[in-house]
């Protein structure tokens, strides 16, 4: 269900920017802002949870204390 106030400040911007800006600060996980995936269509889709996308509570990075050698990884 989408939120009538979201919706309502969804309307006043006017770039792909504020509205990536827009959803990070909901909490969405998302790509680099310059990614090809962030597009306006796209941002609006996860905003109306047509698309699956993770939230930042989700979303955990782990310290590699002793990270293994070039030489293993390839």
């Amino acid at each position: 269900m989408v939120d009538k106030s979201a919706t309502a400040e969804l309307a006043t911007l006017k770039s792909v920017a504020a509205y990536w800006e827009l959803q990070t600060r909901y909490g969405k996980f998302l790509p680099e802002e310059s990614s090809k995936y962030v597009t306006e269509k796209q941002l609006l889709l996860i905003q109306q949870a047509a698309v699956f996308s993770l939230d930042q509570t989700q979303v955990v990075f782990r310290v590699c204390v002793k990270p293994p050698s070039k030489l293993v990884l390839v």
